[in-house]
């Protein structure tokens, strides 16, 4: 899911340039770091997930205080071990031969930042994200990937990307971003949608790249 972020944030290259602000507003981090996992208290969204290999994404905004929230959550099901898809995830310098939107992905282990250059339907886009790995989880088998885009598009989102073992063999992979800023230069019913589609469609070749590398 790393990937898709990446290619989502491209998708919007050259529109939000300028959208953001450069702080998350109240209540952000705990909403980004949430343990709930809601889609597992339903059963007909829960089956859909592990049996049907449904990828949840959603994609809102909100009015708040002092401007708008936008929210992008993600859940799927990968069927490969945790330890797999983590390293999978962590191997930056593959991802351009994962997704053609990528074009450029280089990371520093000293810094933990990593660069990338996506495109997608003829927008370009360069970012520069911290990462960071807490190790203070609330399940000792959880691991995680926290996401700030320093630079480039969508500067200012925070995002964190949770890997829970389902079974030896199974693994969940979801992820929580928010956005806040001040004023969308396009109607906002349309962002929603095209991240929409973006996320979910980029987020199953990922899963896709992820499977078969591990029954290799």
């Amino acid at each position: 899911m790393l990937y898709s972020l990446g290619s989502v944030l491209s998708f919007w290259a050259q529109l939000t340039a300028q959208a953001g602000v450069s702080s998350l507003g109240p209540g952000a981090e705990s909403e980004i770091h949430s343990q709930d996992r809601f889609w597992r208290e339903r059963p007909a969204l829960h089956q859909r997930i592990s049996k049907q290999r449904f990828i949840l994404v959603s994609v809102r905004s909100q009015r708040q205080s002092d401007g708008q929230r936008l929210r992008l959550l993600g859940a799927g099901q990968v069927r490969a071990p945790q330890a797999h898809a983590w390293a999978r995830t962590l191997d930056f310098s593959s991802l351009p031969q994962v997704s053609s939107h990528i074009v450029e992905a280089s990371y520093s282990e000293d810094t933990q930042r990593l660069f990338l250059h996506t495109q997608a339907f003829n927008y370009h886009a360069r970012m520069l994200i911290q990462l960071s790995f807490p190790g203070d989880l609330p399940e000792p088998r959880q691991q995680a990937m926290d996401l700030h885009i320093l630079e480039g598009v969508f500067a200012g989102m925070r995002a964190r990307l949770l890997f829970d073992p389902v079974d030896d063999k199974v693994t969940e992979v979801s992820l929580r971003g928010i956005y806040d800023y001040q004023q969308f230069p396009i109607p906002i019913f349309f962002a929603r949608f095209g991240l929409e589609v973006v996320m979910q469609r980029v987020a199953s070749r990922l899963r896709s790249y992820v499977e078969e590398s591990y029954g290799q």
